[in-house]
């Protein structure tokens, strides 16, 4: 991976400025903001394709997307104007350095995921995570060279994961960090070091507390943040 920091900036599924959850622009914007990538969420609607949205957002549901050909979806509009774009799209968008952390939440859309990396040969800039544990094994069971993340939604599933490493063998540990601030900074630096003890990266999701970042020099690897230029400038003065 090409980085400019000892810590991958991600931006957050481009919500910057006045841009909605995972649209193309505000995906756009995140890399020209100076993000090394972004995270975006991705789930299977009725013809395979994979779109780029949360299939639990209040959007999908209410539009039931799920059920919706590309054709079909292609058509609406959203908030400001935007769209629903397919995955395919984001890696033809975006530069071709630009790191894609994708989101993935449904059993059944990962072998559709995984085939269209497979065919844009991009497997060596994308990480696929999740927090669920099939998931990890069908991906671990693949052995192919596929960077892949556990995520963390509590505190106690760290221990479990941990347990589950040498067997699954995933790239890192994603951590909310609403569930940090919960925890407490100093408890959550104490989890860190036993994570960085087994060689795993970790990943803070969801962090837009500038203010406490030099707090975590040396404990975090990758930032998904919406601060993408106060994150940026305050990790060139503290590395």
């Amino acid at each position: 991976m090409n980085l400019n920091y000892p810590v991958i900036v991600l931006g957050q599924k481009g919500m910057i400025d006045k841009y909605d959850e995972n649209s193309m622009e505000g995906l756009l914007k995140s890399i020209e903001y100076g993000a090394d990538g972004v995270t975006i969420d991705a789930m299977k609607i009725a013809d395979n394709n994979i779109i780029i949205c949360n299939p639990n957002s209040s959007k999908a549901l209410k539009k039931d997307l799920k059920n919706l050909t590309t054709k079909e979806i292609t058509k609406m509009k959203f908030t400001n104007n935007q769209k629903i774009h397919s995955l395919e799209k984001a890696f033809m968008e975006l530069p071709s350095d630009t790191l894609i952390n994708i989101n993935v939440y449904e059993e059944d859309a990962i072998t559709n995921i995984i085939g269209m990396i497979n065919t844009l040969d991009v497997s060596n800039r994308t990480m696929l995570s999740t927090d669920n544990i099939n998931i990890i094994k069908y991906l671990s069971d693949l052995n192919n060279d596929f960077f892949y993340a556990f995520r963390v939604k509590e505190e106690k599933v760290i221990k479990e994961a941990l347990e589950l490493k040498d067997d699954l063998r995933f790239y890192s540990i994603n951590i909310d960090y609403e569930e940090i601030k919960k925890c407490g900074l100093d408890k959550f630096k104490n989890e860190i070091s036993v994570i960085q003890e087994e060689s795993l990266k970790i990943m803070i999701e969801n962090f837009n507390d500038c203010s406490k970042l030099e707090d975590l020099k040396n404990y975090v690897d990758i930032l998904e943040t919406r601060e993408i230029n106060n994150c940026i400038e305050i990790l060139e003065k503290i590395y």
